[in-house]
Order: structure tokens, then C-alpha cells, then sequence
């Protein structure tokens, strides 16, 4: 409802209430005659979000109006008879909850304030139904509720006059955005601050674009369409030939198989003179379906629509597929306006029909007279016998031109006619597959799901397939069409951007060796010719910067959020990157070099791309954590201590539904550390469009007080980063805008000086901290604010020394934390639960032996890297290595109450660590000492770690 119907409503209802006022006069004629019409008609609520006479320890409150589970507000409701102000003006009024002009109404802004206090909320309302008064009976800003003000609206009339006013109070969309608190902070004097002025160590302007050699720059556009061929966008043969397997992806192929040819078995044409075959038959379709519906689940990026085309143009039998009429639904040409939803689907399905059977023209006369040969018979001997018997032609006529109506006012039953002809007499069964419905909100995949469900009443013998993303899945598990129709669901999980791009290279790399080598060059899809030895090149090059580097290919999922799309565009950005050297790579791989790039200039080249610093407006995958703004000053951590928040929450439970936190809860969370609820709101709107975090409705990006948000792997990422990559801290460091003119001086010194780099992050972290100190007061004993607490210690923590031997002291993984005794200083040091899970460890035993690395902060002593656990490396860095993913091995120790254990690789490499959670996918709880395992590896920042195993029986 929009501002200009509830006015009218409003007017409509003031009018007849004037005709029937003098009979009103117990609070029940208050309510049904104005309150829960004006809440309804006018505000917008439904009667479901409305409960009345709610019962609480200071009594029963009149209204309690609710959303999302979150009580709104109180409405408190007297006689009409009752004056609630002394005051006698014809205007809208802001007054002192304690003032003179109120007094009448203190005893219900008493009460319910009171109701307020219980039910935990700030606004409340009192009302005779004539004369509205709204007001915050609870403050977090440190003023006295009664010191602050309330809007009066003293009549009908009055409400007529500023009725934008009154709807911004309590019209639903407004109250659930507590749009109250910005009308009666300006009433109450609140003035915003100007605009600070921040200061630059390297504005914009210096950061420009690093020019490049006239060979780079020729490579570049080459590579740009190299990049796009590997993408696969003009070339599907590729996706095909380059999907990553996984044991999922394998077994849905395996199952999905052997359902098509189960339901092609049913569809065989029966011979008429078998009677016993016929009853066979209809003794099997009443013990089992005919047709299957199948879920395909999977994030955006995992290939889902690449695994569909494969399946039945690859991986089917070829017998098999030949009985299939194989009919796919992009629903990325649908428009997206859910009310056209159905009848698109029946339309294209009509038009996908038509084009396979028909070859792109339409159906005979013949052809339809035989599909729809039951209704034709019907009318012969029906209603229309005595034309059919008269005039054969005009009965034809009129036969064709109700098909004809029947295609155009009813495709959904012309296509379901044509599909059960599909199965009756050309004997093929149905495939219809609805793609790219990840791309839209829950509530069109749920009609899609639905629609799918409506083809199957109709098409028993028919397989449906529906790609659908894993979050909607658990949404209709929840309260959807799943709790209602079953479906087969696979699951396809996302594959790393390392697989991703190792397969595609060495297939390009292929291409290039089969390519006619008298010719010199090699053909793109989009029709740019290279020179076949550039070619080998740029998938050297690719090799060694992604291939062999397991710590950027990690580092490039999480931040592209594992779709494969986008880690193709960050892959792209990073090799034409001038910190890359593209050029250099290609003439070393030509002239047989060594080809080798730092990791300090692989960081460089992720943060920074084309440019000599960071730049915000540049860069879609890397996002500043420490931005402030210049209008609204608050703490450089407050982005980061929202992640850690909902990283917290994510960990803290098993069903991912579950992980998610309102804008509302996160903002009260953070009123409690005292910051503004505008300020928190605004720092999550960013985290959004940055994709750090992710909303419930894929569809709905706006941080409003219900909307549901989730950190995501780019979250996660960039808390790495900013706490542990010195690349990315000084390049925030260098080009956040800060309120101290001299550290912004300072660092640009120390930066053109190129010896003290080291002091630029120092100096910033102080910064940062210092900042944080003035704005951010967190709860002292609180345990949900534990690792709020213990952020600045992780940021003040500087490595002085390493290779310390400690013995574990106690660790108590309930309470997070515990404290290891150092053998050469005869001190303990603190150890947090945070830090053993960077190492993939869930817990420590007293006395157990460890070397570690330990930091001095203002809190002492603490833990910061684990080396050795009990003996065995676990903390040595990823080098460029080239190591294989499976190997053999030989289990060391496994400790099922320690929840982890090791493995020894046959090949001499380090040691594999072997968490719980790999053991209990597969159904173990131990692994026997000496026992030899073949283990899949994923090199991680801790070292190498199994995530599959299988054991040598």
C-alpha cells in the first residue's frame, strides 16, 4: 500500500466514524470503530502481526504489534472519552513526555512504558482513537525517556494535515525501520556532525594505472580472449569437456542414468494381443511412479547447468538418449515478474515442444488431430455429431479453430497434451530440465518447484529436472512445496577454483598440441588468431601462478565465493596484473627460465590489479575493512567486528539456515558496545554490496531491520586478511582516509623511504586500535562479546619469537581458551581456541608437548602459531611446490578425544593432518596406528590437510 491509498483509506474511515462518534465510548468501540481499522486499512499490518490484550507481569498491554518475530511496538487504548492532552491545538505537536501538556495521558504512557520494558522495545503508543501519541518509552543514547519528546496528533483532523508524518511513524514499512528514531531526534535538537576531513597517505589521483611494456600491452588483449575462451562462454564443448568430477557429481550421473532408463522401461510399446503383459503393466504403475522429479543442488558457480548438458549429451547412452526428448527451460531469458511466471513457463515449454518435434515449424492439422484424437472422437459422436455426419469440412474447421483458442488462451493444457502424446505414441520419454532458477528469489524457485510438480499430476511418465541452489532447499525443507511433494535431490558441491582452471588450461594446452603445427597458430573461438607457442605459453604461465600455488588458488575461491564465473574474472585480473610481469612470464617459458613470481607480488596483484596502490572503485573482489565515513565518523574495526560477529554466529550452529542474523539483532548487538544503530546499518548495507555477506532473499540486497544476512567465504577471507596478510594491511593503510593529517604524513614517508614497511602496518594497527577505543565500549564480562574482546589482542600480536617449547597447561574447548607452560621461561602463556582452529586442531591435553610461536601483548604472553604437536610438524608454510592431491600414506596416531590425528606420506613430504570431521564423513571414529590409507589433500594455510581418505584392506 503506497501513501496515497492509505490517505484515502484513512479519509474513508474518519468519515464514518463522524457519523457514528457520540455512540463510542468503551474502549471496545475504540477498537473496532478506529484502532484496528487504522492498523490494518491505513498502516498495513495484518491481523496475524497484531495481538491484543497480551498479558505480561505489569498487567495486559492493549496492542502488541510484531513482524518477523520481533515485537515493533506497544499501543496502549483508552475510551474516546477520555482526554489524553490538555492542549487544545489544531496542529501537530512535539511534546515533553513530562511536560504540562501531556499530563492527562501520564498514567498510560506510565503503563506503557512499563510493556515496553518487558517486552525489550523502545516505542510505544497511546491512543483514545481520536487523538494518537507517539513516543520512545526506553533509550540507549543515554537521555531519560521522560527528558525526550513525543509527537501528538491531537485529532482526526490533525492526523489529515500531516498524515506523510503520522504513516512514517506507524505505517508498517517505516515502524519495522524504526524510521521514529530520525523524527524525534530532529524534534529533540539532534543535529548531525559535519563533515570530518580525512586524510590520505595516497589519495586516488597517485594511485594510477602502473604503465606497461609495449609487449604487455599487445599480450593483453590476447590474454583478455584467451581468459574468455577458458571461461567457456562462447565454447559449451569446453564445459563439457572440462566439468570437475566429484564423487557427487559421479554418483548423480550413476543414479540419474539408471532412473531414465527405469521410466523409458515402462513407456516400450505393448503388443495388443498380450492381455497378461497389459495387466503386468498396470499392476507395475499402480506399485510405482512412473516418472521421477530430481533436485540438483548446489551454490551459484558449482556447474549445475553444465553438468545437466553433459549428462544427456555425454555421459547418457547413446541408445538411451536417442529415447529421450530433451526439452531445457532457461528461465535467464525470464524477465523476473513473478506474477508472469506461469505463463511463460507454459509458453516456452510450448515453444521448446514444438521446435524438436517439429523442427521450428508447426504441427500439421493431421499431426494435432492425432494428438488430440480422444476430444476429436468426443465431439464426432457428442455435441457436434450432427455437423460432423453434415459437413465434415466445418466440422474440421471448427475442430481446428478450438485448437487454435486452445493454444493461445490455454498453452499449460495444449503442452500437457503434447507431452502425454510424447509418451503414448512416440514412445520417448520427456526430460525437461528448468535452468538458472538460482539466478531468482526463493519465491520464484518455489514456483518453479511447484510448476514442476503440476507437470508431473499430469505426466506421470515424464523426468523432471530442477537446478536449484542449496540455501532455497533448505528453505522448502523448512515451510515449502518439499514438505508437501518428494523429489530426488543431489548434491553438487563447488569445485575449486585450482580444478576448475586445471582442467580448462590443459584442455586449451591440448587444443594447441592437435592444432595443424605447419600453420604457427591456433584459432580462438572468437576468432583471434595466436601464435601457437603463446598459446603454450599463457597456459604455462596459468600453471604456474594458480597450478602451483595452492595458497592463491584458495584465496581466489573465497573471494570470488566459489562461482566459477567470477574466480575466472579475478584469475583474469590477477594475470594482467603489471605485478605479475605477463611479458616476462612468456619469454622465460620460451627461452626454457625458470619461471617464478614472489608471493609478495602475487598479493600485490590480487589487491591492487592494474594499479600502483589500492583502489576501491577499481576493485569488485577485495573491499577496505577500515574506510570510515567522513559524515558519520565511527571505529575503522566496526566492518571487521560485524564479520567476526557472523562468523561467530555461523560456527555456532550446524543447520545453515540458522546461521543468519537479522540487521536488527546485529544492530542491537552493537548499541550494547555503543554503537548507533545508523552506523552499524550503514557498515552492513557495504558488507553487502561487496558480497561479504550474502542476504536470505537472494533478490533483496537492502539491510532493513528484518532482512536476514550471512557472512560469506569473501568474509572470511578478508578477516584473514586483515589480520594476517601485511600486503593488504599496508595497502589499506596507505590509501584509507584517517583523521590524524601527521600519521597520514608519516606513512607516506615511510613508504617512498622503502625501509621502514614494516612501520607502516605497526603504525596504522596503533591507529586503528586507538580509534576503536574511542567509539567502540565492549560489555566486560559478557560471553557473547568474547572474541569482540579478544580482536585487539589478535591485531596487537606480533611475532617475537618462534620455535618455543611449551607443555599445555589445560585447554577447556567449552570456554574457548587455555594456557600452555613455557619450558625456558617458566611462564604461561595464553592460548586461544581461535587459533588452534587455523591449525585444524579442535583441542589440547594437559601435558601434551608442543614448539609454538608466541607474541607479548598487554595481556601477556600469548600463542599465535603451533609448529609441533607431540613431535609432529604441522605450521610449516606452503611453498610452490608442485605436490600431488592423493597420496599414500601410513597412519602415525589418531586420538579420537583429541578429535584429530596424523598420517605419514610414503613420498617423504610433511605430514598430513587428519581432523574429525574427514574421519566421521566416511562413518569412522578411529583409525588404527600403522594402517596405510591412500588420502586426498588440500594444502591450507596450516599445512597439508585430508579431506578424503580410503583404507588399504
Amino acid at each position: 500500500m503506497n501513501l496515497d491509498q492509505a490517505s484515502e483509506h484513512f479519509e474513508t474511515i474518519k468519515l464514518e466514524f463522524s457519523e457514528t462518534a457520540s455512540s463510542t465510548v468503551t474502549e471496545e468501540d475504540v477498537r473496532f470503530r478506529l484502532i484496528n481499522r487504522v492498523l490494518t486499512e491505513v498502516l498495513g499490518w495484518d491481523f496475524k502481526e497484531i495481538q491484543t490484550e497480551k498479558p505480561n507481569r505489569n498487567g495486559y498491554s492493549d496492542y502488541l504489534i510484531h513482524s518477523s518475530g520481533k515485537t515493533r511496538a506497544i499501543v496502549e487504548a483508552k475510551r474516546t472519552s477520555e482526554e489524553l492532552t490538555s492542549s487544545q491545538s489544531s496542529t501537530l505537536s512535539f511534546l515533553k513526555l513530562d511536560g504540562p501538556g501531556l499530563k492527562n495521558a501520564k498514567p498510560g504512557i506510565k503503563q506503557a512504558t512499563k510493556y515496553c520494558i518487558d517486552e525489550g522495545i523502545d516505542f510505544s503508543v497511546v491512543t483514545n482513537g481520536t487523538t494518537w501519541i507517539f513516543f520512545r518509552a526506553t533509550r540507549t543514547d543515554g537521555k531519560k525517556p521522560s527528558e525526550g519528546k513525543a509527537a501528538v496528533f491531537n485529532s482526526l483532523d490533525v492526523i489529515s494535515e500531516n498524515f506523510q508524518t503520522f504513516y512514517e511513524f506507524l505505517g508498517r514499512e517505516h515502524l519495522v525501520n524504526r524510521v521514529y528514531h530520525a523524527i524525534l531526534n530532529e524534534k529533540e535538537g539532534f543535529t548531525l556532525s559535519p563533515v570530518e576531513e580525512l586524510h590520505f597517505a595516497y589519495g586516488a589521483t597517485a594511485s594510477a594505472v602502473i604503465q606497461k611494456s609495449e609487449h604487455a600491452r599487445d599480450l593483453e588483449d590476447v590474454f583478455d580472449s584467451f581468459f574468455s575462451t577458458i571461461s567457456g562462454d562462447n565454447d559449451k564443448e569446453l564445459l563439457k569437456r572440462c566439468f570437475v568430477e566429484s564423487k557427487e557429481s559421479q554418483h548423480a550421473e550413476k543414479v540419474l542414468a539408471r532412473i531414465t532408463s527405469e521410466v523409458l522401461s515402462q513407456i516400450q510399446p505393448m503388443q495388443t494381443s498380450a492381455g497378461s503383459q497389459l495387466a503386468t503393466e498396470i499392476e507395475k504403475a499402480t506399485r510405482t511412479n512412473r516418472g521421477e522429479k530430481v533436485l540438483l543442488i548446489g551454490n551459484k558457480g558449482s556447474g549445475k547447468s553444465t553438468f545437466v548438458d553433459r549428462f544427456f549429451e555425454m555421459s547418457l547412452e547413446k541408445t538411451v538418449r536417442e529415447k529421450c526428448l530433451f526439452l531445457k527451460l532457461d528461465l535467464a531469458e525470464f524477465g523476473g515478474d513473478q506474477n508472469n511466471l506461469i505463463n511463460w513457463l507454459d509458453r516456452s515449454l510450448v515453444q521448446k515442444i514444438e521446435t524438436q518435434l517439429y523442427a521450428d515449424n508447426a504441427p500439421t492439422y493431421e499431426e494435432l488431430q492425432g494428438i488430440f484424437h480422444s476430444t476429436y472422437q468426443r465431439w464426432s459422436v457428442g455435441a457436434h455429431k450432427h455437423l460432423y455426419e453434415k459437413d465434415l469440412s466445418a466440422f474440421k474447421i471448427k475442430f481446428g479453430e478450438y485448437l487454435q483458442d486452445l493454444m493461445d488462451t490455454n498453452p499449460h493444457e495444449y503442452s500437457m497434451c503434447q507431452l502425454n502424446n510424447v509418451v503414448r505414441s512416440r514412445h520417448m520419454l520427456p526430460c525437461i530440465v528448468f535452468d538458472n532458477t538460482d539466478q531468482f528469489s526463493g519465491q520464484i524457485q518455489q514456483a518453479v518447484f511447484q510448476y514442476t510438480n503440476a507437470i508431473y499430476e499430469r505426466v506421470k511418465t515424464c523426468f523432471l529436472i530442477v537446478p536449484i541452489t542449496d540455501q532455497t532447499v533448505w528453505q522448502l525443507s523448512k515451510s515449502g512445496p518439499l514438505q508437501s511433494y518428494q523429489a530426488k535431490s543431489f548434491f553438487l558441491p563447488v569445485p575449486s577454483t585450482k580444478e576448475v582452471l586445471e582442467k580448462r588450461i590443459k584442455y586449451i594446452a591440448a587444443e594447441a598440441d592437435d592444432a595443424d603445427q605447419t600453420k604457427g597458430h591456433y584459432t580462438l573461438p572468437n576468432g583471434i588468431t595466436v601464435k601457437l607457442e603463446n598459446l603454450k605459453a599463457f597456459a604455462s604461465s596459468l600453471e604456474e601462478v594458480f597450478l602451483n600455488n595452492e595458497f592463491l588458488a584458495r584465496r581466489i575461491g573465497y573471494l570470488a565465493n566459489f562461482d566459477i564465473r567470477r574466480s575466472l574474472q579475478l584469475s583474469k585480473r590477477l594475470m594482467t596484473s603489471p605485478f605479475i610481469g605477463i611479458d616476462d612470464l612468456i619469454k622465460n617459458y620460451i627461452s626454457n627460465d625458470v619461471l617464478r613470481i614472489t608471493t609478495k607480488n602475487l598479493s600485490l596483484a590480487l589487491v591492487n590489479g592494474q594499479y600502483r596502490f589500492f583502489r576501491q572503485e577499481q576493485s569488485e573482489f577485495v573491499s577496505n575493512l577500515f574506510s570510515i565515513n567522513p559524515k558519520n565518523i565511527g571505529s575503522p574495526l566496526l566492518r571487521l567486528r560485524i564479520l567476526i560477529l557472523l562468523l561467530d554466529k555461523q560456527r555456532s550452529v550446524h543447520n545453515p539456515l540458522e546461521s543468519f542474523l537479522s540487521c536488527g539483532e546485529i544492530e542491537q548487538y552493537f548499541v550494547a558496545m555503543g554503537v548507533s544503530s545508523h552506523l552499524t546499518r550503514s557498515s552492513i548495507q557495504m558488507l553487502l554490496d561487496t558480497r561479504l555477506v550474502e542476504p536470505y532473499d537472494p533478490t533483496d540486497n537492502i539491510a532493513t531491520n528484518g532482512h536476514l544476512v550471512s557472512i560469506t567465504n569473501s568474509g572470511e577471507m578478508h578477516i584473514e586478511l586483515a589480520l594476517h596478510d601485511k600486503t593488504y594491511f599496508s595497502q589499506m593503510a596507505l590509501t584509507t582516509g584517517i583523521r590524524n593529517h601527521e600519521l597520514a604524513s608519516t606513512l607516506k614517508k615511510f613508504n617512498e623511504e622503502k625501509k621502514h614497511i614494516e612501520e607502516i602496518r605497526v603504525n596504522f594497527k596503533e591507529y586503528c586500535i586507538k580509534q576503536d577505543a574511542i567509539f567502540i565500549k565492549i560489555p566486560a564480562s559478557n560471553e557473547n562479546y568474547k572474541n569482540q574482546r579478544s580482536l585487539v589482542d589478535e591485531l596487537q600480536a606480533e611475532r617475537r619469537e618462534s620455535g618455543v617449547n611449551g607443555t599445555v597447561k589445560w585447554f577447556n574447548p567449552k570456554e574457548g581458551y587455555g594456557f600452555v607452560k613455557i619450558d625456558q621461561k617458566h611462564q604461561d602463556a595464553f592460548l586461544s581456541l581461535t587459533v588452534l582452529e587455523h591449525f585444524g586442531l579442535n583441542t589440547l591435553t594437559t601435558n601434551q608437548k608442543i614448539v609454538c610461536g608466541l607474541s607479548q601483548s598487554d595481556r601477556g604472553l600469548q600463542v599465535i602459531d603451533i609448529e609441533q604437536v607431540d613431535g609432529v610438524n604441522i605450521s610449516e608454510e606452503a611453498t610452490n611446490e608442485d605436490e600431488e592431491n592423493l597420496k599414500t600414506a601410513t597412519v602415525i596416531f589418531y586420538d579420537s578425544n583429541k578429535g584429530y590425528g596424523f598420517l605419514k606420506p610414503h613420498d617423504g613430504s610433511r605430514d598430513i593432518l587428519i581432523p574429525r570431521r574427514t574421519l566421521n564423513s566416511y562413518g569412522l571414529t578411529e583409525l588404527e596406528e600403522g594402517k596405510k590409507v591412500l588420502v586426498e589433500i588440500e594444502m591450507q594455510i596450516k599445512g597439508p590437510v585430508a579431506m578424503a581418505l580410503a583404507l588399504d584392506d
